[in-house]
């Protein structure tokens, strides 16, 4: 009798985040990198809370994101190939990664400071630490506008909220899948496909 393999279960993939060949995506509570040719994803972090809108440096080197390891949402780094992990910031407040500046720093949205928490600003941290220092925008909307397909992954600026005279495009650096085997010519927008439809598996590794 032939046993044939069974298809591997769907995945609930988010928080894609795309440089070169590789993507970074949030699955089972943990981060995760695979190629976009497909192939087994290996596991990066393995923590005690579910990381969340992680992004890749210009130049492919870091990854950063939003972690609650330690209660609060916080700004972590580590290697985009894998490694140790150091918290950035210690603002005790919510907050999301958005990116990264052109000169190498780490763009995130927080109330922190705000007497209401839906009042968001913009942030920027360096890789090494230290202080982060507040963007001169105003109250900024932290939700990605709609990921144009083929964007470079470059700096992805906050939004500043309706009515502003400046409303910054988010490239898709930090919110849209590569084309893959479920589009040929937009984004795969993996927050509802299955690791099997993108062409992907998952796997632990180091």
């Amino acid at each position: 009798m032939t046993m044939t393999p069974e298809a591997p279960p769907p995945a609930y993939l988010r928080h894609p985040t795309l440089h070169g060949d590789t993507v970074v995506f949030v699955s089972d509570d943990d981060l995760w990198r695979v190629s976009t040719a497909g192939g087994t994803a290996l596991r990066l972090t393995a923590g005690l809370s579910e990381p969340a809108t992680p992004c890749l440096s210009p130049d492919g080197r870091w990854l950063a994101w939003a972690g609650r390891d330690e209660q609060h949402a916080e700004v972590w780094l580590m290697p985009a190939a894998g490694g140790a992990a150091r918290r950035l910031t210690w603002l005790g407040s919510e907050l999301a990664v958005r990116g990264w500046t052109p000169d190498g720093r780490i763009v995130f949205c927080s109330n922190h400071g705000q007497p209401f928490f839906r009042n968001w600003h913009a942030w920027t941290i360096a890789p090494e630490g230290g202080l982060p220092e507040r963007l001169p925008l105003g109250q900024v909307i932290t939700s990605p506008s709609a990921p144009t397909a083929g964007a470079s992954s470059a700096a992805t600026p906050p939004t500043r909220r309706a009515g502003s005279a400046i409303a910054a495009a988010r490239p898709a650096t930090c919110g849209s899948m590569p084309p893959g085997p479920a589009s040929s010519t937009g984004s795969v927008d993996c927050r509802a496909t299955s690791a099997r439809r993108c062409g992907w598996t998952t796997a632990s590794g180091s």
